[in-house]
């Protein structure tokens, strides 16, 4: 385990655009495309600031993470352990299964892994 800022601060980065985007882009493409490309890189970089996992298993934990709770989605997963709409743990596991959004996982952690190699 190590702690490296820059990481750290990409995450923060993300994490508030992922807000912005949440509280006040209500659309069809931005909020619900872009923004699952770019909660990849959050997750990403948040891995990579807590971790010394390489580029390429960092990327692929991410991508098995979020197709993992995309998963659960399908099976109603939330529904079936009791959380109800606004808890927190409702919201992260979300509700609603889409193929798009495995798609755009794969592109969200294909750009950051593009990224990562020449930056860092």
């Amino acid at each position: 385990m190590r702690f490296h800022l820059q990481y750290f601060l990409l995450f923060l980065l993300f994490l508030i655009v992922e807000i912005l985007i949440a509280v006040f882009v209500h659309d069809q493409i931005v909020r619900p495309l872009v923004g699952d490309i770019l909660v990849m890189i959050l997750i990403y970089y948040f891995v990579r600031a807590f971790t010394k996992l390489s580029v390429l298993r960092s990327c692929v934990l991410v991508l098995i993470f979020a197709y993992l709770i995309e998963f659960l989605q399908l099976l109603n997963f939330a529904d079936r352990i009791g959380l109800k709409p606004g808890d927190v743990g409702y919201v992260v596991l979300g509700n609603s299964f889409d193929w798009k959004d495995l798609l755009m996982y794969a592109i969200g952690i294909a750009l950051v892994a593009i990224v990562d190699r020449k930056k860092f």
